[in-house]
């Protein structure tokens, strides 16, 4: 797929270029093309949670399914400090002999974690994403939920335990973790970023795993159908 992006890149530049008189939307194609990636594009369009999310029409339910994006950055803490894994897919990720493996199946996006040596206290997964003015969130308690859970403007401060529900004057599009996962997980907004984080410590230390697969959760996403 790269190798026919770029390809196709290369020929749409050379016809620009032997046409003089395309000499000025060349120079427009050619801003576009250094300027327009995906996290400017997000910036630039004041995207929705809901452009993080990839649709497929199921038509035994006669109805959409929403998958979440493979994350842009996955970290480990790991002692007192958080290392960055390296991906050539988005779905293995990788820092000496640990591996986090994202996988879609079926409705969600499962999360799986292997670390032979080092301890985990946490995994976070990050989104690149553009808070719009207008948007609103809601999330959860870490236990019971209370009369203080209302719709509230983000705070890059807060955490969202389980899960997180944005609403803008368009959308409502739910991000969320099933029950039963083996990490305690929380979404956080940032000014560019949306990240989740598993924290898989065990009496306060990091978890070790040794030749274990730690299944560490199950992404669930869903937003309304009134685009």
């Amino acid at each position: 797929m790269r190798y026919w992006r770029n390809s196709l890149t290369m020929s749409i530049e050379h016809y620009f270029l032997k046409c003089s008189i395309f000499k000025r939307q060349y120079s427009i194609f050619i801003f576009i093309k250094n300027n327009l990636n995906r996290r400017n594009f997000i910036q630039l369009s004041g995207a929705s949670l809901g452009s993080l999310l990839v649709s497929d029409f199921v038509k035994a339910e006669n109805k959409k399914k929403y998958i979440l994006q493979m994350p842009d950055e996955i970290k480990i803490l790991s002692g007192d400090e958080y290392f960055s894994l390296q991906t050539s897919d988005h779905h293995t990720w990788q820092y000496k002999d640990v591996i986090i493996e994202v996988k879609n199946l079926d409705k969600s996006v499962f999360v799986f974690i292997q670390s032979p040596t080092l301890s985990v206290k946490e995994a976070k997964l990050s989104w690149k994403y553009s808070i719009p003015t207008n948007t609103k969130v809601l999330g959860d308690h870490w236990e019971r939920t209370y009369g203080d859970a209302s719709w509230q403007q983000p705070s890059t401060s807060k955490k969202l335990p389980w899960y997180c529900i944005e609403q803008n004057k368009n959308n409502t599009t739910c991000f969320g973790v099933k029950t039963g996962c083996n990490a305690v997980s929380y979404w956080h907004l940032s000014d560019s970023n949306l990240d989740l984080t598993l924290d898989t410590r065990t009496g306060g230390n990091g978890v070790q795993l040794g030749s274990r697969k730690l299944s560490a959760a199950e992404i669930v996403t869903t937003k309304n159908e009134n685009d």
